[in-house]
């Protein structure tokens, strides 16, 4: 399966919608995974698997970390996400499943 999610290109795009910030992930082919930008438990549904997760988030500085977790994914061990601007123009994302190394998709903002 990671081969194969390294070879889609997705693309987040950031709004406010009333008041909260909202991650927009999409990537051709696929639906489009909406989630919220903010601190606390929530419970999140991927629809491209049809995976539902609880979600523990917080902020750690400048950097969201949004824990996963779901019985159905990863044999049941918490998936970690941090997001960041790591410049004026970029955005790193890292997916970590307790492997040798985490995914890192790095954006840059088009102009």
């Amino acid at each position: 399966m990671r081969k194969i999610a390294a070879r889609i290109h997705t693309y987040p795009v950031f709004t406010l919608r009333d008041g909260k910030l909202q991650c927009q992930t999409m990537a051709l082919g696929g639906t489009t995974v909406t989630e919220l930008i903010e601190p606390g438990e929530m419970h999140f549904h991927e629809p491209n698997r049809a995976v539902d997760y609880v979600v523990r988030a917080v902020w750690e500085g400048s950097t969201f970390v949004a824990t996963r977790h779901s019985d159905a994914v990863n044999n049941g061990k918490p998936t970690v996400q941090r997001r960041w601007l790591s410049g004026a123009d970029e955005l790193t994302i890292t997916q970590d499943w307790g492997g040798a190394r985490p995914f890192t998709a790095v954006y840059t903002r088009s102009r």
